[in-house]
């Protein structure tokens, strides 16, 4: 069983290590220990900043269409996690337009927050560190 062990951690090396320099790169900034598990996807990932030890796990997604991400330190993002920093412009859907035009509003991520499996983060939304987490809800700046 140790064998079998140590084998998977030999296949496995060469794959995390170049998940880790392709996310680094394309990144607008990111501190030390970022630790990635699966396949995390990225929308326009120059607007994206991450903290030192930050562990971004399988499936999750980081869309910064115009507009920005930061994330702080010893931040965690599971599994199907969603942090979407744009969405539509209501206001002009109310109004009966047929222009689908892309709204951002920057989201900000305190220190030691732990976003759980599932959960989805909209524009506008600054989570204040110290052992906050966002689980199965979504979490949205109001419009007004």
């Amino acid at each position: 069983m140790i064998l079998a062990h140590k084998f998977f951690n030999l296949l496995y090396r060469p794959f995390n290590y170049y998940c880790h320099v392709r996310v680094k790169k394309s990144l607008a900034k990111c501190g030390c220990n970022l630790h990635v598990y699966g396949k995390p996807r990225f929308i326009c990932p120059s607007g994206i900043s991450l903290g030192d030890n930050v562990a971004l796990n399988d499936g999750c997604l980081l869309n910064a269409t115009d507009s920005s991400i930061k994330i702080g330190n010893n931040v965690v993002i599971s599994s199907d996690a969603k942090i979407m920093a744009a969405t539509l412009d209501v206001n002009l859907f109310l109004k009966g337009t047929r222009l689908h035009i892309n709204k951002g509003s920057g989201i900000e991520i305190g220190d030691n927050v732990w976003i759980c499996a599932g959960a989805i983060v909209l524009p506008g939304v600054k989570m204040v560190g110290g052992g906050n987490y966002c689980s199965r809800c979504h979490c949205y700046e109001r419009y007004k």
